[in-house]
């Protein structure tokens, strides 16, 4: 009985050898998809930090557009601002012309009065009358001087 509780023994130690070598091959086929998910891990990880990356680079670019959003912004006020000047001195302008246009009509209104005054006032045969008496007047008076 000894020998046929040995040979169980080993017919059962050998059993679980073969147990053994297969739990240790499936032990190996689990480690290398453990591998295989580790690469796959790795490489995701890998891509994570080059959308990370990315993702810095368009928050700087962002930040560098809103300080040139800014700088633009400044520049609008600063014309904004010089707008408003320029409309005060056009305006200025606007109420000079309109001085000028009352004056110019003023002046040219003066002007025909004086045309018409001069009209009336001397003509070109007035002048030749007024001329040849005071030329008949000379006379006259020179042959005074020489009488007396």
């Amino acid at each position: 009985m000894s020998e046929v509780l040995l040979q169980q023994i080993l017919s059962e130690l050998q059993e679980v050898k073969t147990e053994q070598h297969k739990m240790e091959k499936r032990f190996d086929k689990i480690d290398q998809k453990f591998v295989a998910i580790d690469e796959r891990f790795d490489k995701m990880q890998s891509q994570l930090d080059g959308i990370q990356g990315q993702m810095d680079g368009m928050q700087g670019q962002i930040g560098g557009m809103q300080g040139q959003m800014d700088g633009m912004q400044g520049q609008m006020d600063g014309m904004q601002g010089q707008i408003g000047g320029m409309q005060g001195q056009l305006d200025r302008i606007e109420n000079r012309q309109d001085a000028i246009f009352e004056h110019t009509g003023q002046l040219t209104e003066f002007r025909q009065e004086t045309l018409a005054k001069f009209d009336e006032v001397v003509k070109k045969e007035d002048i030749h009358y007024f001329e040849a008496k005071v030329l008949e007047h000379d006379r006259e008076l020179f042959n005074l001087k020489k009488r007396a």
